[in-house]
């Protein structure tokens, strides 16, 4: 029987064909949906809400593999999505990295050259994912006050 994940937690063994299917059938429900909306006039404040109106970096490439951008204030179908996409993409970078401790942990049979190119591959993918996200936030942090003159 095979093991069941929960809904958004897709196994970080998935091929880059499975990755871009992952993609195309990724949620899109906005994270924290399940909380109360805040009174009509008050703007959501957080990490998505950008006060320069900069263009966010997506966590997904054209084809040709050129980044893709997102004008935005936060909100919406699209940036929903693109957060989704991203906790997806964390969370099977943490599935990969716990099944990597587990194949070089002391004791453990020794992979076959096959398995360290897969693992390769994969960690791979999990970290340019995961440098892309990190540079994607890190556009939106707004610049610090600039210090008083006196």
């Amino acid at each position: 029987m095979a093991k069941e994940t929960p809904p958004g937690r897709e196994r970080a063994a998935a091929t880059g064909t499975q990755r871009g299917r992952l993609r195309e059938q990724a949620p899109v429900a906005v994270l924290g949906a399940d909380q109360p909306r805040p009174p009509d006039g008050q703007k959501r404040q957080s990490l998505h809400h950008q006060t320069a109106q900069e263009p966010r970096l997506l966590p997904w490439t054209t084809p040709e593999g050129k980044s893709c951008y997102l004008s935005t204030d936060g909100r919406g179908y699209l940036a929903a999505l693109a957060d989704s996409i991203e906790t997806i993409q964390l969370a099977m970078g943490e599935d990969l990295l716990e099944y990597t401790r587990g194949i070089i942990a002391p004791g453990a049979r020794t992979p076959t050259d096959v398995e360290y190119r897969w693992l390769a591959c994969r960690l791979t993918e999990a970290l340019s994912d995961a440098l892309r996200i990190a540079d994607s936030r890190g556009q939106r942090i707004p610049p610090p006050p600039a210090p008083d003159e006196h």
